[in-house]
């Protein structure tokens, strides 16, 4: 109280009158307190002398509760009472936190919110109303100086990131193609599949942006020189994606890569083939019957015609069109002028396949891969049309029904790539990645696209197995065509289909047999198996997967080439 009296204003008589009411209610508190403590201790100890009732001091019934109300109220406000006084004081004048503090202990004789049990006598010690603050001293020079205004950081300029998007029922597949692969399955069949796409292709976003980090960062760009000779095409990716020199670059894009193949792809081939056989073994009324036995025909070693000046040299070795045979160069002109007409053989869109079969004679440059092309161009057609014709003639002469003709396009540009780089791998010591079960170990001899036999193929559509033995016994029998190699996987849960490989018209053709509710299952495994089939030593074969600039990269952004997905989800 010393230091209180010590001080004048105004603020000294309105803390004296606070306390003053707050002592007289706590005095008054204390003493109904004693009687209260001594009179309950009395009904336990029968040789203690009794207080005298009183109605101020009452120690059972509804009178005891009703003065415990009273006392707590009482507690409270003079809890707030010291409370207003203190806060009161500190903020009419400019005291120290001293004097702030000697003002809280005047008030904190007792503690308000003890139970009566802990009250053993009027020297308990007391527990301070307010808390201490920690002496804060301002200099007030200092305070005076405006605060000069923080300097803007990366993170606030940078882009805020994108939150990541959450599995809803049909975020994923939903474009037409996918439609009837939908239909053949329940409810919650759908679902299960939808969330494994969803992980899946949440992966494949991220193994993109990796990607478009890779190809954009200026670091790994250098002068072309596969192609400067021939055309400025600036500084280029394409070494970057290929050369050991990059290797610790490659980790982490790879890394990411192999476990999206070793989880994410896998676990949608799996459940794709456990849909597949439900459907192939659970629907008698779709597909009845039994397999059957089919005519197979066995052939190894079975490629396409290669001519001389190509055997043993890459597919893309360049050779003068002018130094080729003359019925090499019919080849090229025949499929150009095919071309030229408006035919689309892979479809609408850029082919680097269809843009290279132009052009060969236009630069002279002719290669392998290109020849290649050129027949199956030239044939495709006619191929499909005697497919139809006996799968019609089936129809008509012999008692089965739901035999369907479908048409394929010419393998594109992606497909065949990565189809022909899968037989390359198996001579390069350097692709040691047989642990893939779906790895092709055929060791081709150059050029490797001799192996490929499906670039011109057709698709037979069955109900059932006797429609499929039907359809099939007809194929070989043509003498349109010559049966060369049988694959039957329609007890394998990977597959449920008959490929038939034919000789039309001095080329290699496939007809490929499927059930009508397992073929729309397919379409979901297409992304998948691509990633399972591209190498991982190094990026150079991304770009069967991602759509991204490779050259004139000083020419190209993000912003205007941004890298792309080439899978289907």
């Amino acid at each position: 109280m010393n230091k209180i009296h010590s001080l004048n204003g105004p603020h000294v008589n309105y803390v004296q009158e606070r306390s003053s009411v707050y002592e007289k209610i706590m005095q008054e508190q204390h003493e109904q307190e004693y009687l209260l403590t001594h009179s309950t201790n009395n009904r336990n100890n029968q040789s203690t002398t009794r207080l005298p009732h009183s109605p101020t001091n009452p120690r059972h019934g509804k009178e005891a509760i009703e003065w415990r109300k009273e006392w707590r109220k009482r507690s409270q406000r003079a809890q707030q009472i010291a409370v207003k006084a203190v806060t009161a004081a500190t903020e009419r004048t400019n005291i120290s936190e001293e004097v702030a503090a000697s003002v809280a202990s005047i008030f904190g004789n007792f503690d308000l919110r003890m139970e009566r049990a802990h009250l053993k006598s009027s020297s308990t010690a007391p527990t301070p109303l307010l808390p201490k603050k920690k002496t804060v001293h301002v200099d007030k020079k200092k305070a005076a100086k405006p605060k000069p205004k923080p300097k803007p950081s990366s993170k606030q300029n940078a882009i805020p990131a994108k939150p990541k998007p959450s599995f809803k029922p049909g975020c994923t597949c939903q474009e037409k193609k996918f439609t009837p692969g939908w239909k053949v399955l329940t409810p919650k069949e759908r679902i299960s599949l939808e969330k494994d796409l969803f992980k899946f292709k949440l992966r494949i976003d991220t193994l993109t942006a990796l990607t478009e980090d890779f190809v954009y960062d200026s670091s790994h760009w250098h002068e072309d020189s596969d192609y400067g000779n021939v055309i400025d095409y600036g500084k280029s990716v394409l070494e970057a994606l290929k050369h050991p020199d990059y290797k610790d670059k490659h980790a982490p894009v790879l890394t990411l890569f192999r476990r999206i193949r070793s989880h994410e792809a896998w676990t949608v081939l799996t459940k794709v083939n456990l849909l597949a056989t439900r459907v192939y073994n659970d629907v008698p009324e779709i597909i009845h019957g039994t397999p059957g036995i089919i005519k197979e025909v066995v052939g190894e070693n079975l490629y396409q015609h290669v001519p001389a000046m190509f055997n043993g040299k890459s597919g893309n070795a360049v050779f003068q069109f002018t130094e080729c045979p003359p019925d090499i160069q019919e080849v090229f002109q025949q499929a150009a002028a095919l071309l030229e007409s408006g035919f689309e053989p892979c479809g609408g869109g850029w082919q680097d396949l269809v843009v290279g079969v132009r052009n060969v004679v236009k630069h002279n440059q002719a290669r392998y891969t290109h020849y290649l092309a050129s027949k199956g161009f030239l044939i495709q057609k006619r191929f499909h049309d005697a497919v139809s014709s006996i799968v019609r003639d089936t129809c008509t002469c012999m008692p089965v029904f739901g035999i369907e003709c479908s048409p394929r396009l010419h393998k594109r540009s992606v497909q065949y790539t990565g189809k022909v780089v899968t037989y390359k791998n198996t001579l390069d010591e350097r692709y040691q990645w047989n642990a893939i079960e779906d790895t092709n170990t055929e060791k081709v001899p150059l050029p490797a696209e001799r192996a490929v036999k499906d670039s011109v193929r057709c698709t037979i559509i069955c109900i059932d197995h006797p429609s499929l033995r039907a359809a099939h016994a007809a194929i070989l029998a043509s003498p349109l065509f010559e049966g060369k190699v049988t694959k039957d996987r329609r007890e394998e849960p990977t597959c449920r289909d008959v490929l038939q490989v034919v000789l039309f018209e001095g080329m290699l053709c496939e007809i490929q047999f499927h059930f009508k509710d397992v073929l729309p299952l397919k379409v979901f495994t297409r992304a998948a198996y691509k990633i399972r089939r591209t190498q991982d030593e190094d990026m150079s074969d991304f770009d069967t997967l991602f759509d991204f600039p490779i050259v004139q990269m000083e020419e190209q952004s993000r912003e205007k080439y941004p890298v792309t997905c080439k899978l289907d989800f």
